[in-house]
């Protein structure tokens, strides 16, 4: 199990991928990778939209993210995007 704070996720064709990162006052590290199908991102994506609903039910609504977009592409890959 890993605790992640920070987001890169891409997408080409047939796949989804997701770099897991801890940032931290003087460093970034990567702590995973998610490799999958745009369907089963699609997946992930409703069982968190579910899990996050829940919560702010419970405890308020949470503020919505900051979300960029690369500039540039990656070999292989579209646009990435941090959060």
């Amino acid at each position: 199990m890993v605790y992640v704070n920070k987001y890169w996720a891409t997408w080409r064709e047939g796949e989804v991928y997701i770099k897991l990162s801890l940032e931290g006052p003087e460093k970034e590290t990567e702590v995973g990778e998610i490799y999958t199908t745009p369907k089963n991102a699609k997946i992930l994506l409703r069982i968190l939209e579910t899990i996050v609903k829940e919560y702010e039910d419970n405890h308020g609504e949470l503020p919505e993210p900051k979300i960029e977009r690369e500039k540039e592409e990656k070999k292989d890959y579209r646009h990435g995007y941090i959060a």
